[in-house]
């Protein structure tokens, strides 16, 4: 039997990923992991987010534990293949219903707050505690220590993590406690460990001091797979994808699956899956034995102890816990969906005649946003009329009116449809991009001037200047004189602190009179062919520049984070990040930089197309124009080799 543990990052980008794309569900997906107990960490939704098939996912017993109050953050659960293993009990959280006897004591930070009682460490859905009689088993993603106002929360939930397996230790109960412990616990188990400058402080750390206790010699507790492959190196579960780690095995230990010592007779070995993707981490497994011999000699099944197996009808032979998903009123067929209101039915619809009488007939009505019955021709007056209207759907239905029909209201389907051949020809008739390209004096294609004649539908849309031959405000130009007597490139002044140097305040340049703009025939001037080269040099890719210390072309990014640079583009240096990469003089000093991996070359895309632009006598981009002004150690950035 196989016991899986997985930071997926969220459970909606999990389909995004290949190969499980291809499947679409998680129904779909379970099955390909190959394992019996399925424990996933960071979960990012809610209990009104899940649809059937992430909930109660056949044939699996599905648990969770979402957040109390934060919507799309953490949150772990619990799939089991009821023909393997069958969960006798199920709890949320770690604290139980009742503190210990005594209370476990909290630590509290620099400010003296200390949290009133373990309720408050169990709200943000970071446990599942499941009893499946031969063990105990602890699905839980422990808080990271990022920040130092979340240090203090992240010591008392291991605080209690521990006290609660003391607890179940102490009753004879044998424990596995895994998921992302946010902890990289030997200089083995991170990149940098082994670097000099990281290695001095590696053990100046209170979590990893903790867990360092917690684990055997010390400790109850053995790291089962570290024990499978006890001097492997890079053998990490977690990368930064901001950093593209994974492409270079830059990353950390952090995910583990921890037994008690009673369990280690049934553990045949343990492994991380680097190359499963889908999220940031990589699944981790534990393979049991289904069978061991016992001391006494007599042989035992892992699935009799574990409650799996199936009856005679197909059926498991023992039922899930309360908790469990399949118990939910939503989907155990005791509260009515909102979607069963517009499924095809049958509904009887009564129509009364004179003297009383009544007849009912069925009427079926087509599953739409809006199920109108058909209008009886009894309740249909001389005064009531119908109004065609357009459904969200595409189609046309009747309603009543309240308005009197009169003989000089035109026929609104037929008005309908007038509209929309207009539009239509309004759509064909304007003009497109290449219009100013064109050989007409005037700008615009005789089909602008027939819209314009003929379309009422058009007259009250306003064209640019540039479509209708109208003079263009044209912004005031310096040119400046170098030493030699040749002039630079015009520069136009900015204008409520737009940059000069943007697209969008050259355009205009490009636009002014009808007469200089560049014609289809076959003499051109100069002027045209100028006009020509700068729409090519605005609608051309970026060539992106080299950096300065490997002098290879950089990669491009775009900045995602919330502010002033969002959607702007940047270079970064194209080689992946290593122990040692150059993350900048306050992170790392210069002597222990490694020059293999990535440098700390930046420009942004701006400043690339700015030194890229031709002057006015070039009629191509010369490699020598295109050198940087980015120092690097006192070199010129440049596609030229490094010193």
């Amino acid at each position: 039997m196989r016991i899986l543990s997985w930071n997926i990052n969220g459970i909606r980008t999990l389909p995004h990923y290949h190969p499980w794309s291809t499947l679409k569900t998680l129904e779909g997906i379970l099955p390909e992991l190959h394992a019996d107990i399925i424990c996933f960490q960071e979960m990012k939704t809610s209990r009104k987010g899940l649809d059937r098939q992430t909930a109660v996912p056949q044939p699996y017993h599905s648990f969770f534990s979402f957040p109390k109050s934060k919507g799309g953050y953490s949150g772990v659960a619990v799939y089991c293949n009821p023909t393997a293993a069958v969960a006798v009990k199920a709890e949320e959280g770690l604290s139980g219903v009742l503190q210990p006897n005594p209370p476990l004591p909290l630590h509290g930070d620099d400010h003296g707050y200390v949290p009133s009682d373990l309720i408050a460490l169990d709200a943000e859905g970071r446990a599942l505690v499941l009893d499946f009689g031969l063990f105990v088993l602890i699905n839980v993603y422990c808080p990271n220590d990022a920040s130092d106002m979340r240090m203090t929360f992240k010591m008392n939930f291991n605080l209690m993590l521990h006290e609660r397996v003391r607890i179940l230790i102490s009753e004879g109960r044998e424990v596995i406690v895994l998921g992302d412990i946010n902890i990289a616990l030997n200089p083995i188990d991170h990149s940098e460990g082994s670097l000099e400058d990281k290695e001095k402080v590696f053990w100046n750390h209170a979590q990893r001091e903790w867990l360092r206790n917690w684990l055997e010699p010390v400790g109850p507790m053995h790291d089962v797979i570290r024990h499978s492959w006890p001097n492997r190196k890079g053998m990490y579960t977690c990368w930064n994808p901001k950093i593209s780690g994974r492409d270079s095995n830059y990353g950390a230990r952090i995910d583990y699956i921890f037994v008690t010592a009673g369990l280690l007779p049934w553990i045949q070995g343990g492994d991380i899956q680097a190359s499963v993707r889908g999220s940031d981490h990589c699944p981790i497994f534990v393979d049991l034995h289904d069978e061991i011999t016992l001391p006494s000699g007599k042989r035992y099944s892992l699935r009799d102890a574990l409650h799996g197996g199936l009856d005679e009808r197909g059926n498991p032979c023992h039922d899930a816990p309360r908790l469990a998903a399949k118990h939910w009123d939503e989907y155990s067929a005791k509260q009515t969906l909102l979607h069963h209101f517009f499924v095809k039915s049958t509904i009887p619809i009564t129509s009364r005649h004179s003297f009383g009488a009544s007849s009912s007939r069925p009427v079926e009505c087509e599953p739409t946003a809006i199920c109108v019955p058909p209008k009886l021709s009894s309740l249909h007056t001389p005064d009531s009329a119908t109004t065609a209207c357009p459904s969200s759907l595409g189609t046309l239905r009747t309603i009543p009116s309240k308005r009197k029909t009169s003989p000089s209201m035109p026929n609104s389907v037929a008005s309908i449809r007038k509209t929309i051949s207009s539009s239509k020809q309004l759509k064909l008739d304007q003009t497109t991009l290449s219009s100013p390209l064109s050989s007409s004096p005037e700008g615009f294609s005789s089909s602008a001037h027939k819209s314009l004649d003929t379309n009422p539908l058009t007259m009250p849309i306003t064209m640019s200047p540039v479509l209708v031959g109208l003079p263009t405000l044209q912004p005031r130009c310096d040119l400046v004189d170098d030493s030699d007597g040749s002039q630079t490139s015009p520069r136009s002044t900015p204008v409520g602190g737009e940059d000069p140097d943007s697209d969008s305040a050259r355009a205009p340049s490009l636009s002014e009179a009808p007469q200089s703009l560049p014609s289809r025939s076959k003499h051109s001037n100069g002027k045209s062919n100028a006009n020509t080269l700068t729409w090519a040099e605005i609608l051309a890719p970026l060539k992106p520049p080299c950096c300065t210390v490997h002098g290879e072309p950089a990669k491009e990014f775009k900045v995602n984070k919330p502010g002033p640079n969002k959607n702007k583009r940047f270079f970064i240096c194209s080689r992946p990040v290593g122990p040692g990469h150059d993350a900048g003089n306050r992170r790392r000093p210069r002597e222990h930089v490694a020059p293999q991996y990535r440098c700390n070359f930046f420009k942004w895309a701006s400043d690339v197309q700015r030194e890229h632009r031709p002057q006015p006598n070039e009629t191509t981009v010369n490699d020598s124009s295109t050198s940087a002004s980015v120092f690097h150690f006192g070199t010129r950035a440049g596609c030229s080799s490094p010193p």
